[in-house]
């Protein structure tokens, strides 16, 4: 399982949401919130835990799977792009609509 935010680097380095979304505000306009972008890297990186049941979606309204969490934060360096990485054991995969 992966997400974006590249930009922030290895997510460990953070100790906590508000340290991930000073980060995120670098450069944006005065004013602005990232606070969701924040808490979703920071929930990523530091709640999920091995055991925990995960649903994947595409957009607001497609499931794409759900799988179980087989183990903790990663950065993957090697990787393009969504180099923030958790190990996910894939119970079920298609398209459902909600």
């Amino acid at each position: 399982m992966a997400i974006g935010w590249e930009g922030l680097g290895d997510l460990s380095k953070y100790k906590t949401k508000k340290d991930i979304e000073t980060a995120l505000l670098e450069g944006e306009e005065k004013g602005k919130r990232k606070y969701n972008d924040a808490l979703a890297c920071y929930e990523f990186s530091n709640v999920l835990k091995p055991g925990d049941i995960v649903i994947s979606k595409k957009g607001k309204r497609k499931y794409v799977g759900w799988g179980v969490v087989n183990g903790n934060y990663f950065f993957d360096t090697k990787q393009a792009e969504y180099k923030h990485r958790l190990k996910v054991k894939w119970e079920e995969k298609g398209e459902w609509i909600d």
